[in-house]
């Protein structure tokens, strides 16, 4: 099984060994059972999601509400935050003057990716990302700071959703998708298109593959 880049170098890494040709990786499957169809992107409002624990240490919202209160012309769009945790009072405290910044705290998240258009995620560092599979199987355009090299093999950069190096591309980006609506459309499409790839039927498959080479 053919391994990424980014998965065959934080192996090697973590294991400390050169070679990893008797290793495979097989990602997460998907959150929720489906992935939705073209058409909802027909029932979208102009929402701006950010699905998090609140912990500035871990996820970094703050970068997000820093962001959201530099870009110029939200164009009609509010932020819904979905969460709760310790750092809740100093991220309220801090969104105060940001404007269009609803707390929506602890929720299923679900009805939200079907009503959101953008994706905002800031984390210093993830494992793997469910969030980001989450957005692309609703149809929710993804920017993410470009902190963690899995994050490049869920999304394709200015095509399924945008990988930040930085604040001002993540400011800029963000604006972008505010105000394109082709664009947003066109890179929500291929983001459904693409979490195909997490599957179950997909995922599934290749641990079937797996096990059936450990078996014979």
């Amino acid at each position: 099984m053919v391994m990424s880049p980014s998965y065959i170098k934080i192996l090697q890494d973590l294991i400390g060994i050169k070679t990893m040709d008797k290793a495979c990786v097989i990602t997460n499957m998907l959150t929720f059972p489906k992935v939705a169809d073209n058409s909802i992107l027909g029932r979208k409002e102009k929402i701006v999601l950010v699905v998090s624990r609140f912990d500035e240490n871990q996820k970094r919202i703050s970068t997000i509400l820093n962001a959201w209160k530099d870009v110029k012309n939200h164009n009609g769009y509010t932020m819904h935050i979905i969460g709760t945790g310790q750092d809740e009072y100093f991220l309220k405290d801090l969104a105060t003057g940001c404007g269009d910044v609803v707390f929506e705290g602890h929720q299923n998240p679900l009805l939200w990716y079907q009503k959101a258009r953008i994706f905002l995620l800031a984390s210093p560092h993830e494992g793997w990302g469910l969030t980001l599979t989450e957005s692309l199987q609703n149809g929710v355009v993804p920017v993410v700071m470009n902190t963690s090299k899995v994050f490049s093999d869920i999304i394709n950069n200015g095509d399924t959703g945008f990988l930040a190096n930085n604040i001002k591309d993540y400011k800029n980006y963000i604006q972008q998708l505010l105000l394109d609506d082709e664009r947003r459309n066109c890179m929500a499409r291929a983001g459904l298109q693409s979490a195909y790839r997490f599957s179950p039927e997909i995922v599934g498959e290749k641990w079937e593959e797996m096990l059936n080479e450990i078996m014979d």
